[in-house]
């Protein structure tokens, strides 16, 4: 009972899954305020993709309602798509943490823009834009998801696919000035292989 009041997520999750063994009007009162609760999950298809967002807590309560044979709401969301929104910061912040691990010797990220998006296997896929500065050198890497068609692909240097059997997998592109050290840098980290 404490837990379904807790400040942390997780605990009212837990707790909510849990109340449906301790049958009592108390917990089908503390139940249905966690249907109300708009605490989400992001379920990721790959490292910078988002797959489906659900609102954990308020799930966990329904379920429990259900086993507790109490009626519930017909029209209530547990789950949504994600927003573009979350998707773009989720893939950008990825991508520029990934590549300030990557990269050594004073080279950073100073932006990242989304390119082309296609719907491909029902879903939309993005190709990423960073662009990379050290001093007076800059580069600027695309990121193409492996889905897109290889005639419509970006010009520049091709450093390699990381993963080509995963979900997420990309083609880097390189066009710039990055030296054959940094280069082998990225292909090293992201275990990038040509084909």
């Amino acid at each position: 009972m404490k837990m379904a009041q807790s400040d942390q997520p997780h605990e009212r999750q837990e707790a909510a899954s849990e109340l449906s063994k301790f049958p009592s009007d108390e917990t089908e009162g503390i139940l249905r305020k966690l249907l109300k609760d708009d605490t989400v999950n992001f379920w990721h298809s790959s490292a910078d993709t988002i797959s489906n967002v659900e609102f954990g807590v308020r799930t966990a309560a329904y379920n429990s309602l259900k086993v507790l044979g109490k009626p519930v709401p017909e029209k209530i969301e547990l789950k949504r798509e994600p927003t573009e929104e979350e998707q773009r910061s989720l893939r950008h912040n990825h991508w520029r943490k990934s590549f300030g691990y990557a990269f050594s010797d004073g080279w950073k990220v100073t932006s990242i823009v989304d390119a082309d998006t296609r719907r491909i296997e029902g879903r939309d896929m993005t190709s990423v834009i960073l662009t990379c500065g050290k001093e007076e050198s800059h580069c600027r890497v695309t990121l193409t998801p492996k889905e897109f068609d290889s005639k419509d692909l970006p010009g520049g240097e091709d450093l390699g696919i990381n993963g080509r059997n995963n979900g997420g997998a990309r083609r880097f592109f390189l066009k710039g000035a990055l030296s054959q050290e940094e280069k082998e840098r990225l292909i090293n980290y992201f275990g990038l292989e040509r084909f």
